[in-house]
């Protein structure tokens, strides 16, 4: 097992979103990003482990951040909160077979420049152990709410789960994932955001998720 099914919400001028549930979760492997209008707007999300959070200060100003959920249970929290009332958006992701603990991730540095449609993004790559799981999170910071984006172009051998939420929203995330990666670096993860009309920033997670079943059989070994 891996890729499991992953959900988008979003909310517009809250402080917080109770987020649908993947379905299949109880015994998965659960990763959350979100995006948040204003790069000052502090997330949290009860009972999952926050990893990182970090502002993209143009555009338009975003907070996103990178949770993580063991063992899930089918009944978990699904609420994200926000310290500001702004508009919000949420991808969670489930896979199963994964090993417990803390992925491998990167964060892309934010690029904050206006770009226009079509915006060329290169994610920061991890290096992958041979079976992980590759989750990808791409984070858009859309200068005006009137655009709906699309993921048109990402790296071969990735599957795209979400694209950008429509309606049109500041806060766009999409995610693509690979399965049972061979080991060494994945390199830069080279995307394409298209639009009708105005431009946006980036930013983004990269995670790697290693097999439970490969340091099941590695502790044996051990032992």
């Amino acid at each position: 097992m891996s890729f499991n099914t992953s959900t988008l919400s979003k909310v517009n001028v809250a402080t917080t979103i109770t987020c649908t549930r993947p379905a299949s979760s109880a015994g998965k492997k659960g990763l959350a990003v979100v995006v948040a209008d204003t790069s000052s707007n502090t997330i949290t999300m009860p009972g999952w482990t926050k990893d990182d959070q970090t502002s993209i200060t143009g555009p338009d100003g975003q907070s996103i951040a990178f949770f993580v959920l063991d063992n899930m249970t089918g009944s978990d929290p699904m609420v994200v909160n926000t310290t500001a009332a702004q508009d919000i958006t949420v991808i969670i992701g489930t896979w199963g077979t994964r090993a417990t603990g803390t992925p491998t991730w990167a964060v892309t540095p934010p690029n904050t420049t206006s770009n226009s449609s079509p915006i060329a993004i290169s994610l920061t790559g991890v290096t992958a152990n041979a079976g992980d799981d590759i989750a990808a999170f791409v984070c858009l910071d859309s200068g005006i709410d009137t655009t709906t984006w699309s993921l048109t172009a990402f790296p071969g051998g990735y599957s795209l789960q979400n694209n950008f939420p429509s309606p049109n929203t500041w806060c766009p995330i999409a995610l693509i994932t690979r399965d049972n990666m061979s080991s060494g670096a994945t390199g830069s993860l080279s995307c394409t955001a298209t639009a009708t009309g105005g431009t946006g920033g980036w930013s983004g997670y990269v995670v790697a998720m290693g097999s439970a079943v490969a340091n099941n059989q590695l502790a044996w070994i051990i032992a």
